[in-house]
């Protein structure tokens, strides 16, 4: 069952670490059900959540952002980051993302959680198939969470 408490969480997470890390404000779009499996972008990363509330979050970047997230995190300025080095930068930003929504769902609800480490899946035409319902949140015209969560 999806829950408002549980997506504006993972929002207002989203918000903070990409204002602080990065100096970029996402823009919320309008959240939708999708079916599963469903394709993920170029790079997704996966965070299983377990406790309280339980499942799988989805980070999907689309067309080079991870590239571009993964240089303005490192200090990158010609945007030229090993394959590696760029993966586990992004995987630490999902992983914050996960930690503060954990948090703010631990503080506001009192509820116990527990979050697994990132996994990045990359690839060209990745398709993602975690258990439905699967609520897909646009933060940006290349980057959105596809949550899981009971």
């Amino acid at each position: 069952m999806i829950k408002a408490e549980h997506v504006n969480a993972f929002i207002l997470a989203s918000r903070k670490v990409f204002s602080e890390m990065l100096g970029r404000e996402l823009k919320l779009g309008k959240p939708y059900a999708k079916s599963t499996p469903f394709c993920a972008g170029s790079l997704a990363v996966m965070v299983g959540f377990t406790g309280d509330v339980h499942g799988n979050v989805v980070y999907a970047f689309k067309d080079g952002f991870s590239a571009e997230v993964a240089a303005c995190l490192c200090g990158c300025l010609d945007g030229e980051i090993p394959e590696d080095i760029a993966a586990s930068a992004v995987a630490e930003l999902c992983n914050m993302i996960s930690g503060h929504a954990a948090t703010n769902l631990a503080e506001s609800a009192g509820q116990k959680i527990v979050i697994t480490a990132p996994a990045v899946i990359s690839g060209g035409e990745l398709r993602a198939h975690i258990r439905p319902p699967v609520l897909c949140i646009p933060l940006d015209e290349r980057f959105e969470i596809n949550y899981s969560l009971a």
